[in-house]
């Protein structure tokens, strides 16, 4: 969410359109290879490490502008991929123009309701719970002591369902702005 802020705060301030938004890891990354790799071969194992995950808009000149030296199948720098036909694949990290515009009145809607909870007192302790995977940020938190978060007694957790990428878009679209 703080990535797409700053996207939106972006365009409204720049008053552009998006053509994607990324986050790049900044872990380095380990190589699995062998001493008979050439350098080549290194550097494009490394490229593919630090792809840069996130959203992308649906559009082949998009996208070649990205990865100037894409012309077909999966590019290294971005998760994107052009098919055979010279059409953007529609994976899970792709939104049409539409789609980007309603995410982002989306994005805008839910800043406005966390400001007016925080500004009306509600500080209620609510982590979230990815239902894909059962992660939440509690058992890596070195505040639990002070939190004090028990859902055996008064808290519980925000569920995140496990929704595909359709399923979540078509959600946004009915929302009202």
């Amino acid at each position: 969410m703080q990535l797409l802020t700053y996207l939106d705060a972006t365009c409204k301030e720049q008053e552009m359109l998006p053509a994607g938004v990324f986050y790049f890891n900044l872990i380095e990354p380990m190589i699995n290879g062998d001493s008979s790799m050439s350098q080549e071969e290194l550097t494009q194992e490394l490229r593919k490490q630090f792809r840069m995950q996130g959203l992308i808009l649906l559009d082949t000149q998009i996208v070649k502008k990205m990865d100037t030296t894409l012309t077909t199948g999966k590019s290294d720098l971005v998760d994107v991929a052009i098919k055979k036909e010279g059409e953007v694949s529609e994976k899970a990290n792709t939104l049409n123009a539409k789609q980007f515009e309603n995410l982002q009145k989306y994005i805008d809607k839910i800043i406005k309701q966390i400001s007016e909870e925080i500004l009306s007192g509600n500080i209620k302790i609510e982590p979230y719970y990815k239902m894909q995977g059962k992660k939440t940020p509690c058992e890596y938190c070195s505040y639990r002591a002070i939190c004090q978060f028990n859902q055996t007694t008064k808290n519980s957790y925000h569920y995140i369902p496990n929704l595909a990428k359709e399923a979540v878009i078509e959600k946004i679209a009915q929302e009202k702005f």
